[in-house]
């Protein structure tokens, strides 16, 4: 049930547990719990239905090109985030996710103590080949009302960006 929630107030309000491993541990609770469930209720007729409905759906899920399947494998492991950087101030985390579905996207994540909030998804064009957060001094994050300013110091240039909060 808390999953089911986590991943409705993600999809409808960007919104998720603080901390990028902690919907990924949700997940992994999830399926022990399930496996545990599966193991000790096994005899019973809805847990068979249960089995092989999980069942199905992976496999059904790997022949549609596997799009499914990487969208579980890559939300549940972490695999997609390239990397990540977060300010000494900790109110904000920069991280570019990468996907063999899409294009890398550049995502700046507000922390909100129990929650936090996705306020910039954006594609990474801006950032040309430099795919990396790994110089942590490359960035940097201000706040003017309503205004994020997202400053990158490249190898030959800075790049400056604007987003309106919302």
């Amino acid at each position: 049930m808390l999953l089911l929630a986590d991943f409705f107030a993600i999809q409808k309000w960007k919104v998720s547990l603080a901390g990028y491993w902690s919907d990924r541990v949700l997940f992994w609770v999830w399926i022990c719990s399930t496996l545990g469930f599966l193991i000790f209720f096994w005899k019973s007729l809805i847990t068979k239905i249960y089995f092989f409905v999980l069942l199905l759906g992976l496999l059904l899920s790997i022949i549609a090109m596997m799009i499914p399947f990487y969208a579980i494998l890559f939300s549940s492991t972490g695999i997609e985030r390239v990397s990540s950087y977060t300010p000494d101030d900790g109110k904000y985390r920069l991280q570019l996710i990468g996907s063999v579905m899409a294009r890398p996207r550049l995502q700046i994540i507000e922390n909100q103590w129990i929650l936090e909030k996705v306020v910039v998804d954006t594609d990474t064009e801006f950032l040309k080949n430099d795919l990396s957060i790994a110089n942590e001094r490359s960035f940097r994050i201000d706040i003017l009302k309503d205004t994020l300013i997202l400053k990158v110091q490249s190898h030959s240039e800075i790049i400056v960006k604007r987003f309106i909060l919302k």
